[in-house]
Protein backbone atom coordinates (compact mmCIF):
# COMPACT_ATOMS: atom_id res chain seq x y z
CA UNK A 1 0.00 0.00 0.00
CA UNK A 2 1.01 3.54 -0.84
CA UNK A 3 -0.32 6.45 1.91
CA UNK A 4 0.25 9.79 0.43
CA UNK A 5 -0.45 13.01 1.97
CA UNK A 6 -0.44 16.67 0.14
CA UNK A 7 1.14 19.64 2.17
CA UNK A 8 0.94 23.07 1.26
CA UNK A 9 4.71 24.10 2.02
CA UNK A 10 3.31 27.62 3.86
CA UNK A 11 3.82 29.25 6.90
CA UNK A 12 1.45 27.66 9.19
CA UNK A 13 -2.02 26.96 9.46
CA UNK A 14 -3.81 23.72 8.61
CA UNK A 15 -5.78 25.22 6.17
CA UNK A 16 -4.49 25.46 2.15
CA UNK A 17 -4.82 28.72 0.76
CA UNK A 18 -7.24 29.64 -2.23
CA UNK A 19 -4.44 30.41 -4.40
CA UNK A 20 -3.32 26.64 -4.59
CA UNK A 21 -6.97 25.49 -5.81
CA UNK A 22 -5.12 24.92 -9.55
CA UNK A 23 -1.52 23.34 -8.07
CA UNK A 24 -3.73 20.96 -6.00
CA UNK A 25 -6.28 19.82 -8.75
CA UNK A 26 -2.87 19.06 -10.85
CA UNK A 27 -1.13 17.38 -7.92
CA UNK A 28 -4.91 15.21 -7.37
CA UNK A 29 -4.53 14.46 -11.70
CA UNK A 30 -0.59 13.53 -11.32
CA UNK A 31 -1.36 11.30 -8.61
CA UNK A 32 -4.01 9.33 -10.29
CA UNK A 33 -2.01 9.40 -13.88
CA UNK A 34 1.30 7.91 -11.78
CA UNK A 35 -0.74 5.38 -9.61
CA UNK A 36 -2.09 3.87 -12.97
CA UNK A 37 1.17 4.30 -14.87
CA UNK A 38 2.64 1.88 -11.93
CA UNK A 39 -0.46 -0.65 -11.73
CA UNK A 40 -1.81 1.10 -8.99
CA UNK A 41 -5.40 0.68 -7.99
CA UNK A 42 -6.44 4.35 -5.67
CA UNK A 43 -8.28 2.86 -3.36
CA UNK A 44 -9.67 6.09 -0.79
CA UNK A 45 -9.05 9.58 -0.93
CA UNK A 46 -10.06 11.83 1.98
CA UNK A 47 -8.85 15.42 2.34
CA UNK A 48 -5.21 15.58 1.42
CA UNK A 49 -4.42 11.46 1.82
CA UNK A 50 -5.22 9.19 -0.57
CA UNK A 51 -4.19 5.52 -0.78
CA UNK A 52 -3.67 2.85 -3.18
CA UNK A 53 -2.63 -0.68 -3.79
CA UNK A 54 -0.78 -2.84 -5.80
CA UNK A 55 -0.78 -5.89 -7.32
CA UNK A 56 -4.23 -6.19 -7.58
CA UNK A 57 -4.40 -6.03 -11.45
CA UNK A 58 -0.90 -8.02 -12.10
CA UNK A 59 1.83 -9.80 -10.10
CA UNK A 60 1.91 -9.26 -6.95
CA UNK A 61 5.47 -10.02 -6.68
CA UNK A 62 6.61 -6.82 -8.41
CA UNK A 63 4.07 -4.19 -6.49
CA UNK A 64 6.09 -3.14 -3.68
CA UNK A 65 8.96 -2.01 -5.81
CA UNK A 66 6.31 -0.24 -8.08
CA UNK A 67 4.85 1.00 -5.15
CA UNK A 68 8.31 2.73 -3.91
CA UNK A 69 8.51 3.80 -7.43
CA UNK A 70 5.21 5.62 -7.69
CA UNK A 71 5.94 7.10 -4.41
CA UNK A 72 9.25 8.79 -5.66
CA UNK A 73 7.47 9.73 -9.06
CA UNK A 74 4.61 11.37 -7.04
CA UNK A 75 7.27 13.11 -4.46
CA UNK A 76 9.18 14.48 -8.25
CA UNK A 77 6.12 15.57 -9.03
CA UNK A 78 4.29 17.57 -7.12
CA UNK A 79 7.01 18.85 -5.69
CA UNK A 80 7.55 20.45 -8.60
CA UNK A 81 4.18 22.63 -8.11
CA UNK A 82 3.96 25.59 -7.11
CA UNK A 83 3.42 25.82 -3.02
CA UNK A 84 3.20 22.28 -2.37
CA UNK A 85 4.96 19.06 -1.34
CA UNK A 86 4.26 15.63 -0.42
CA UNK A 87 5.02 12.80 2.09
CA UNK A 88 4.72 9.07 1.61
CA UNK A 89 4.89 5.47 3.48
CA UNK A 90 5.09 2.48 1.37
CA UNK A 91 3.73 -0.27 3.36
CA UNK A 92 2.62 -4.71 2.95
CA UNK A 93 0.49 -6.94 4.76
CA UNK A 94 -3.02 -8.39 5.15
CA UNK A 95 -6.01 -6.13 3.67
CA UNK A 96 -9.42 -6.73 2.75
CA UNK A 97 -10.40 -5.60 -0.04
CA UNK A 98 -14.01 -5.06 -1.45
CA UNK A 99 -14.69 -4.33 -4.88
CA UNK A 100 -18.50 -2.50 -5.30
CA UNK A 101 -20.68 -2.84 -8.43
CA UNK A 102 -19.56 -0.01 -9.78
CA UNK A 103 -16.04 -0.72 -10.04
CA UNK A 104 -14.60 1.13 -7.22
CA UNK A 105 -11.94 -0.44 -4.97
CA UNK A 106 -11.97 0.06 -1.07
CA UNK A 107 -9.90 -1.19 1.88
CA UNK A 108 -10.21 -2.17 5.36
CA UNK A 109 -7.76 -3.47 8.25
CA UNK A 110 -4.56 -3.18 9.58
CA UNK A 111 -2.40 -2.70 6.87
CA UNK A 112 -4.05 1.10 6.28
CA UNK A 113 -4.14 1.45 9.83
CA UNK A 114 -0.37 1.09 9.89
CA UNK A 115 0.27 3.16 6.71
CA UNK A 116 -1.28 6.01 8.61
CA UNK A 117 0.29 5.51 12.06
CA UNK A 118 3.72 5.74 9.97
CA UNK A 119 2.56 8.51 7.91
CA UNK A 120 2.43 10.54 10.57
CA UNK A 121 5.92 10.79 11.73
CA UNK A 122 7.44 11.34 7.84
CA UNK A 123 8.94 14.70 7.21
CA UNK A 124 7.96 16.84 3.91
CA UNK A 125 9.07 15.74 1.28
CA UNK A 126 10.58 11.70 2.37
CA UNK A 127 9.25 8.69 1.06
CA UNK A 128 9.15 6.18 4.08
CA UNK A 129 8.52 2.12 4.03
CA UNK A 130 7.69 -0.47 6.22
CA UNK A 131 10.48 -3.23 7.09
CA UNK A 132 9.29 -5.91 4.69
CA UNK A 133 9.18 -3.31 1.78
CA UNK A 134 12.25 -2.61 2.40
CA UNK A 135 14.10 -6.02 2.66
CA UNK A 136 12.67 -6.94 -1.31
CA UNK A 137 13.31 -4.10 -2.86
CA UNK A 138 16.81 -2.96 -1.25
CA UNK A 139 18.77 -4.40 -4.36
CA UNK A 140 16.73 -1.69 -6.42
CA UNK A 141 16.57 1.25 -4.04
CA UNK A 142 18.80 2.73 -1.69
CA UNK A 143 17.52 3.12 2.36
CA UNK A 144 18.67 4.65 5.27
CA UNK A 145 17.99 3.79 8.53
CA UNK A 146 15.20 6.50 10.51
CA UNK A 147 17.22 7.89 13.25
CA UNK A 148 15.61 8.75 16.02
CA UNK A 149 11.28 8.11 17.49
CA UNK A 150 8.78 5.22 16.69
CA UNK A 151 10.03 4.49 13.32
CA UNK A 152 13.56 3.68 13.86
CA UNK A 153 12.19 0.99 16.60
CA UNK A 154 9.94 -0.33 13.84
CA UNK A 155 13.11 -1.01 11.46
CA UNK A 156 11.09 1.46 9.08
CA UNK A 157 13.49 2.90 6.50
CA UNK A 158 13.99 6.00 4.09
CA UNK A 159 14.12 5.55 0.56
CA UNK A 160 16.45 8.27 -0.79
CA UNK A 161 16.68 6.80 -4.50
CA UNK A 162 16.59 4.16 -6.70
CA UNK A 163 20.10 2.62 -7.89
CA UNK A 164 21.31 2.83 -11.52
CA UNK A 165 20.52 -0.33 -13.19
CA UNK A 166 24.28 -0.06 -14.98
CA UNK A 167 25.47 0.16 -11.44
CA UNK A 168 26.32 -3.32 -9.29
CA UNK A 169 24.71 -3.26 -6.12
CA UNK A 170 26.25 -6.69 -4.05
CA UNK A 171 28.57 -7.45 -7.44
CA UNK A 172 27.57 -8.09 -10.90
CA UNK A 173 25.90 -11.76 -11.00
CA UNK A 174 23.66 -10.76 -7.53
CA UNK A 175 22.92 -7.19 -9.53
CA UNK A 176 21.84 -9.27 -12.92
CA UNK A 177 19.50 -11.43 -10.98
CA UNK A 178 17.76 -8.89 -8.52
CA UNK A 179 14.30 -9.24 -9.62
CA UNK A 180 14.86 -12.81 -9.55
CA UNK A 181 15.85 -12.71 -5.54
CA UNK A 182 12.98 -9.82 -5.27
CA UNK A 183 10.39 -12.26 -6.63
CA UNK A 184 11.46 -15.33 -4.15
CA UNK A 185 11.16 -12.74 -1.38
CA UNK A 186 7.95 -11.69 -2.21
CA UNK A 187 6.67 -15.10 -1.95
CA UNK A 188 8.54 -15.48 1.47
CA UNK A 189 6.28 -12.59 2.48
CA UNK A 190 3.25 -13.53 0.86
CA UNK A 191 3.72 -17.18 2.88
CA UNK A 192 4.61 -15.00 6.14
CA UNK A 193 1.67 -12.83 6.06
CA UNK A 194 -0.48 -15.45 4.58
CA UNK A 195 0.73 -18.61 7.28
CA UNK A 196 0.22 -20.62 4.35
CA UNK A 197 3.22 -23.37 2.37
CA UNK A 198 4.24 -22.18 -0.81
CA UNK A 199 6.49 -23.39 -3.24
CA UNK A 200 8.68 -21.85 -5.65
CA UNK A 201 11.08 -23.50 -8.17
CA UNK A 202 14.25 -21.81 -9.68
CA UNK A 203 15.03 -23.59 -13.17
CA UNK A 204 18.18 -23.27 -14.72
CA UNK A 205 21.14 -25.21 -16.14
CA UNK A 206 24.09 -23.81 -14.87
CA UNK A 207 24.32 -25.63 -11.38
CA UNK A 208 26.56 -23.52 -9.79
CA UNK A 209 24.86 -20.22 -10.81
CA UNK A 210 21.52 -21.81 -9.48
CA UNK A 211 23.16 -22.77 -6.13
CA UNK A 212 24.67 -18.89 -6.39
CA UNK A 213 21.32 -17.76 -6.65
CA UNK A 214 20.05 -19.49 -3.43
CA UNK A 215 23.16 -18.56 -1.65
CA UNK A 216 22.70 -14.96 -2.18
CA UNK A 217 18.61 -15.50 -1.26
CA UNK A 218 19.38 -17.71 1.67
CA UNK A 219 21.92 -15.08 3.07
CA UNK A 220 19.62 -12.14 2.56
CA UNK A 221 16.78 -14.22 4.38
CA UNK A 222 19.77 -14.79 6.94
CA UNK A 223 20.42 -10.65 7.67
CA UNK A 224 16.63 -10.90 9.64
CA UNK A 225 16.93 -14.00 12.18
CA UNK A 226 14.25 -12.82 13.77
CA UNK A 227 11.89 -12.79 11.13
CA UNK A 228 12.61 -15.84 9.19
CA UNK A 229 14.84 -18.87 9.51
CA UNK A 230 16.75 -20.95 6.18
CA UNK A 231 16.97 -24.48 6.04
CA UNK A 232 19.19 -25.70 3.63
CA UNK A 233 20.19 -29.72 3.39
CA UNK A 234 22.89 -30.46 0.84
CA UNK A 235 22.42 -30.64 -2.68
CA UNK A 236 22.52 -34.63 -3.97
CA UNK A 237 25.18 -35.79 -5.26
CA UNK A 238 25.29 -36.86 -9.27
CA UNK A 239 23.83 -40.07 -8.41
CA UNK A 240 21.17 -38.33 -6.27
CA UNK A 241 19.22 -39.69 -3.33
CA UNK A 242 16.08 -40.70 -1.78
CA UNK A 243 14.20 -40.28 0.90
CA UNK A 244 17.07 -41.37 3.56
CA UNK A 245 19.22 -39.28 1.62
CA UNK A 246 16.93 -36.37 1.90
CA UNK A 247 16.03 -36.69 5.66
CA UNK A 248 20.13 -37.49 6.74
CA UNK A 249 20.73 -34.05 5.10
CA UNK A 250 17.99 -32.38 6.95
CA UNK A 251 18.95 -33.14 10.49
CA UNK A 252 22.93 -32.48 9.01
CA UNK A 253 21.37 -28.65 7.80
CA UNK A 254 19.23 -28.09 11.19
CA UNK A 255 22.35 -29.22 13.12
CA UNK A 256 24.50 -26.65 11.05
CA UNK A 257 21.60 -23.51 11.54
CA UNK A 258 20.80 -24.18 15.09
CA UNK A 259 24.94 -24.17 16.57
CA UNK A 260 24.33 -27.74 17.55
CA UNK A 261 27.49 -30.16 17.35
CA UNK A 262 27.83 -32.14 14.30
CA UNK A 263 29.56 -34.53 15.53
CA UNK A 264 27.51 -35.07 18.61
CA UNK A 265 25.24 -38.82 18.25
CA UNK A 266 22.51 -39.07 15.79
CA UNK A 267 20.05 -39.59 18.80
CA UNK A 268 21.36 -36.68 20.78
CA UNK A 269 20.77 -34.27 17.66
CA UNK A 270 17.45 -36.15 16.71
CA UNK A 271 16.00 -35.32 20.66
CA UNK A 272 17.38 -31.26 20.54
CA UNK A 273 15.55 -31.05 17.70
CA UNK A 274 12.16 -32.76 18.46
CA UNK A 275 11.85 -31.29 22.02
CA UNK A 276 13.19 -27.70 20.70
CA UNK A 277 9.90 -28.01 17.53
CA UNK A 278 7.43 -30.12 19.88
CA UNK A 279 8.04 -29.99 23.55
CA UNK A 280 8.30 -32.62 25.87
CA UNK A 281 4.44 -32.78 25.39
CA UNK A 282 3.01 -36.23 24.09
CA UNK A 283 3.14 -34.96 20.14
CA UNK A 284 7.24 -34.55 21.14
CA UNK A 285 7.25 -38.09 22.62
CA UNK A 286 5.40 -39.56 19.53
CA UNK A 287 7.91 -37.72 17.18
CA UNK A 288 10.93 -38.47 18.79
CA UNK A 289 10.28 -42.35 19.51
CA UNK A 290 9.05 -42.48 15.60
CA UNK A 291 12.52 -40.98 14.94
CA UNK A 292 14.53 -42.77 17.31
CA UNK A 293 13.20 -46.07 16.41
CA UNK A 294 13.51 -45.03 12.42
CA UNK A 295 17.66 -44.12 13.28
CA UNK A 296 20.25 -45.41 11.61
CA UNK A 297 21.07 -48.85 11.24
CA UNK A 298 17.06 -49.61 11.62
CA UNK A 299 15.96 -46.18 9.42
CA UNK A 300 15.98 -48.15 5.78
CA UNK A 301 12.57 -50.23 6.77
CA UNK A 302 10.59 -47.13 7.03
CA UNK A 303 11.69 -44.18 5.10
CA UNK A 304 7.95 -42.97 4.33
CA UNK A 305 7.19 -42.73 8.10
CA UNK A 306 10.91 -41.09 8.20
CA UNK A 307 9.40 -38.56 5.61
CA UNK A 308 6.26 -38.19 7.09
CA UNK A 309 7.76 -37.07 10.79
CA UNK A 310 10.35 -34.85 8.95
CA UNK A 311 7.11 -33.12 7.00
CA UNK A 312 5.41 -32.83 10.61
CA UNK A 313 8.52 -31.43 12.39
CA UNK A 314 9.14 -28.64 9.71
CA UNK A 315 5.51 -27.36 10.43
CA UNK A 316 6.31 -27.33 13.84
CA UNK A 317 9.00 -25.02 13.41
CA UNK A 318 7.63 -22.71 10.54
CA UNK A 319 4.85 -22.19 13.24
CA UNK A 320 7.17 -21.01 15.73
CA UNK A 321 9.09 -19.03 12.81
CA UNK A 322 8.36 -18.51 9.49
CA UNK A 323 10.83 -21.26 7.87
CA UNK A 324 12.59 -21.69 4.09
CA UNK A 325 13.29 -24.57 2.77
CA UNK A 326 16.32 -24.65 -0.19
CA UNK A 327 16.38 -27.96 -1.60
CA UNK A 328 18.27 -27.85 -4.74
CA UNK A 329 19.27 -30.48 -7.56
CA UNK A 330 16.15 -31.63 -7.72
CA UNK A 331 16.18 -33.04 -11.41
CA UNK A 332 18.42 -35.57 -9.39
CA UNK A 333 16.27 -36.97 -6.64
CA UNK A 334 13.92 -40.27 -6.39
CA UNK A 335 10.09 -39.67 -7.01
CA UNK A 336 9.60 -40.07 -3.33
CA UNK A 337 11.37 -37.45 -2.43
CA UNK A 338 9.53 -35.26 -5.31
CA UNK A 339 6.40 -36.71 -3.87
CA UNK A 340 7.31 -35.58 -0.45
CA UNK A 341 7.69 -32.16 -1.57
CA UNK A 342 4.91 -31.31 -3.80
CA UNK A 343 2.64 -33.18 -0.52
CA UNK A 344 4.21 -30.55 1.57
CA UNK A 345 3.09 -28.02 0.51
CA UNK A 346 -0.64 -29.08 -1.10
CA UNK A 347 -1.43 -30.64 2.13
CA UNK A 348 -0.12 -28.25 4.87
CA UNK A 349 -2.25 -25.45 6.48
CA UNK A 350 -1.40 -22.49 8.92
CA UNK A 351 2.33 -22.77 8.54
CA UNK A 352 4.31 -20.32 6.53
CA UNK A 353 6.15 -22.39 4.82
CA UNK A 354 8.44 -21.66 2.12
CA UNK A 355 9.73 -24.04 -0.11
CA UNK A 356 12.47 -23.35 -2.76
CA UNK A 357 12.85 -25.85 -5.25
CA UNK A 358 16.35 -25.66 -7.37
CA UNK A 359 16.56 -27.84 -10.46
CA UNK A 360 17.49 -28.18 -13.98
CA UNK A 361 15.27 -27.72 -16.80
CA UNK A 362 14.98 -32.01 -16.92
CA UNK A 363 12.75 -32.00 -13.92
CA UNK A 364 10.16 -30.59 -15.99
CA UNK A 365 10.38 -33.86 -18.02
CA UNK A 366 9.83 -36.23 -15.47
CA UNK A 367 7.16 -34.15 -14.11
CA UNK A 368 5.14 -32.15 -16.78
CA UNK A 369 2.99 -31.08 -14.03
CA UNK A 370 5.50 -30.04 -11.36
CA UNK A 371 4.13 -26.91 -9.69
CA UNK A 372 0.60 -26.36 -11.46
CA UNK A 373 -2.39 -25.73 -9.88
CA UNK A 374 -3.51 -25.26 -6.50
CA UNK A 375 -2.44 -21.98 -6.22
CA UNK A 376 0.28 -22.09 -4.33
CA UNK A 377 3.17 -22.59 -6.09
CA UNK A 378 5.37 -20.75 -9.15
CA UNK A 379 8.13 -21.39 -10.95
CA UNK A 380 11.11 -19.05 -12.11
CA UNK A 381 13.55 -19.35 -14.70
CA UNK A 382 17.09 -18.36 -14.61
CA UNK A 383 18.67 -17.17 -18.13
CA UNK A 384 22.39 -17.55 -18.50
CA UNK A 385 23.88 -14.38 -17.46
CA UNK A 386 25.99 -12.62 -20.65
CA UNK A 387 29.92 -13.41 -20.42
Amino acid sequence: MLLVRVRARTGGGASVPEQLDVPLNEAAASLAEIVEAHEGTIVGSLGYLTAALFGLRDDWAAAPLEAVRAAFALRDAVGGLPGLGIEAVVTMGRALVREDSAGAVSVVGTLLDTAQHLLSDVPPGKVHVGPEVAACTEGWVRYRKVARGPDAAAKVREACALHPREVPVRGGEAHAREHELAIVSSHLDHSRHHHAPYLVTVLGDQDQSRSRFLTEFQHRVGRLPDEARVLRPAAPEQGGYGPLGLTDALLDAWAASSGARRDAPVDELLTELVRGAAGTGPTGDRLLRSLLVSAPPFHAARPRAVMDVWKELLVLCARQLPLVLCLDGLHLVDEAVLDWVEELVATVEDAPLLVVAGARPQLLGRRPLWGVGGGRTSMLSLAPLPE
